[in-house]
């Protein structure tokens, strides 16, 4: 019996953030990412030099959920400039047992020299259900928020370059 193969059909779903209700919210000064299989694993962290580290963010993106913001953030850094030095290296480690979110969409805003980064979850089968039940009209899906770091808006522009490295 020969099958023929299933042909993907493209949609479109719009994923809508919340504006409030952030489970983690902080304030970062270093960060590193180590790229893995498939996917980016990203570390924030406050290190406070006379305590060390004061707090810490970690969560996980797919290369393909990154590569479909590149044009985005990419657009974004050239409309807020570029960063004028390299990233501070991250110094000291990370907690060995520590929490690792999974994000699906990362959003940004400045003002006044203060950034902001955003993360965000959403259902994939939620997504996909979605758009195959709704084919004619626009279907939009609440995303779960993640966390909401705050940071100088340089170190937000060192971020997008070292993330699309």
């Amino acid at each position: 019996m020969n099958k023929e193969p299933t042909k993907e059909k493209e949609s479109h779903v719009s994923i809508q953030l919340p504006r409030t209700g952030y489970p983690k919210t902080m304030y970062f000064n270093r960060f590193r990412i180590e790229k893995l299989d498939g996917m980016s694993v990203m570390y924030f962290g406050l290190v406070i030099p006379s305590t060390g580290l004061a707090d810490y963010y970690c969560c996980a993106m797919s290369d393909a959920g990154l590569k479909g913001q590149c044009e985005i953030l990419l657009a974004y850094l050239e409309r807020i400039g570029r960063p004028k030095q390299g990233a501070t290296a991250w110094q000291g480690t990370i907690p060995s047992q520590h929490k690792i979110d999974v994000a699906d969409m990362i959003n940004m805003a400045n003002h006044s020299g203060t950034s902001e980064i955003v993360f965000a979850v959403y259902s994939l089968w939620a997504a996909t259900t979605a758009a195959r039940t709704s084919a004619t009209e626009h279907q939009q899906l609440d995303g779960q928020p993640l966390a909401l770091l705050r940071c100088e808006t340089e170190l937000q522009q060192q971020f997008i370059e070292a993330l699309y490295a």
